[in-house]
């Protein structure tokens, strides 16, 4: 759900409606709702750790305006007009969307009614949708752009925009009549940037054409699977920054800001301080992305909580010494989805895993992992972190019988310093 939500939010959403609670769970209503996130799901008692995170995500995203002066025509007439045309328009429409994703390049879609002036307009060498402002446009070559479409995209390329025709012109009616000719554009042979009016229109392969473009941050190394998103609030700048692959990504990240920077703790609504170097033309900073995992940087800023503790390099393993005890377990009855509670239930001794050895293939709910372990008085407590590992999927932390935290996705790693004694 974290990986969901992410995904969508780092590519311009920023409110989720959460749904659905089903009425009835009785008879074929019951297979029909899932997942059922209710009373009847292990999970319920930890999605308030997901409804905080998206929400203060949301919040942080609606601060500002989008960073964005790109924007990547959507060629819908191409795909209506089927065959080839329709073939072509989904390859470089998929094609030119990731490639500037993984680049870290941000962009919005246009249509023809955009470009018609039905719903946008050509003002100061911009192309203006609402209170966005685009001075280059992405138009993939296409042979059916609406007529009115062409020459607003004319009329953008004359006033002082920038028109990247990503692998060729693009025309309308079949190709009757091409945007160089309602640009009025005075063409040589082999041209592949050419002047109109104030602005130019450049022809490029795809990848040529996403190159032409500045990046919102640079990363080293470059790394495709982090998607990244802006937000501006006068003096202070939202970056979100999201790991959409299952592995663990360090990375140098440049940015253009050279204000002091926080990182926005979008778990538990705190502000971290970042450690970052002031270069020449920006900053950079060390950063860690954790599998699917995501980090809100926030320059301008002010951080409410110390940094976080660098704990030492000694390790206490606790693989050792573990019981395992059933709490409640969820089934499927005949009518609905029961719970049962298991008070009985003894404590048995486990290796840390999976827990079908111990409690069965079937069994799923709620399960106390327990382990005793002896901490050296005179060892300093603070900045101990607990790593709890691999947890499918969630886990609540009891420490000498103090709740120390929960956590429903990874890292599965919490502060306990406090806690020790």
């Amino acid at each position: 759900m974290k990986w969901v939500t992410d995904h969508q939010y780092v590519r311009g959403a920023s409110l989720t409606v959460v749904s659905n609670y089903p009425y009835s769970t009785r008879e074929h209503l019951m297979p029909g709702c899932r997942p059922q996130f209710g009373r009847s799901n292990p999970l319920w008692r930890y999605l308030d750790l997901y409804h905080g995170y998206t929400a203060r995500l949301g919040y942080l995203l609606t601060r500002g305006e989008p960073v964005c002066s790109t924007a990547v025509y959507h060629d819908v007439r191409s795909i209506w007009a089927g065959g080839d045309a329709r073939a072509r328009a989904i390859r470089l429409h998929e094609g030119l969307a990731e490639t500037l994703l993984r680049g870290q390049r941000e962009f919005d879609f246009i249509d023809d009614d955009v470009l018609a002036g039905r719903e946008g307009r050509v003002a100061d060498e911009h192309l203006v949708v609402g209170s966005m402002h685009y001075d280059t446009l992405l138009v993939p070559a296409t042979d059916w752009m609406e007529p009115a479409a062409l020459r607003g995209l004319a009329e953008f390329a004359r006033g002082g925009g920038t028109v990247i025709a990503v692998e060729g012109i693009p025309s309308t009616d079949g190709g009757r009549e091409s945007l160089l000719e309602a640009a009025g554009a005075d063409v040589k042979t082999g041209d592949s940037e050419i002047r109109v009016g104030r602005g130019r229109i450049v022809v490029a392969p795809l990848q040529e054409a996403v190159a032409m473009l500045r990046p919102l941050i640079r990363l080293e190394p470059p790394r495709e699977e982090i998607r990244v998103c802006k937000r501006l609030a006068g003096e202070t700048a939202l970056y979100l920054l999201v790991n959409q692959a299952a592995d663990q990504l360090p990375v140098t990240a440049h940015f253009p800001e050279q204000q002091t920077a926080v990182v926005c703790d979008l778990d538990h609504g705190r502000r971290y301080p970042l450690g970052t170097r002031r270069q020449s033309h920006g900053t950079a900073a060390d950063l860690v992305l954790e599998p699917w995992g995501s980090i809100a940087i926030l320059f301008g800023g002010e951080a409410d909580a110390p940094p976080r503790p660098r704990g030492g390099t000694e390790i206490l393993a606790l693989a050792k010494g573990w019981s395992i005890r059933p709490l409640r377990a969820y089934r499927v009855g005949q009518d609905d989805y029961e719970v049962h509670e298991m008070p009985q239930a003894a404590a048995q001794p486990v290796e840390l895993g999976d827990w079908q050895a111990s409690l069965g293939p079937t069994f799923s709910g709620d399960a106390e992992y327990a382990v005793r372990f002896q901490w050296d008085a005179g060892q300093p407590a603070r900045g101990t972190r607990l790593r709890l590992g691999k947890v499918d999927c969630a886990c609540e932390v009891i420490l000498n019988g103090q709740p120390v935290g929960r956590r429903i996705w990874p890292p599965f790693e919490l502060d306990i310093g406090e806690t020790l004694r």
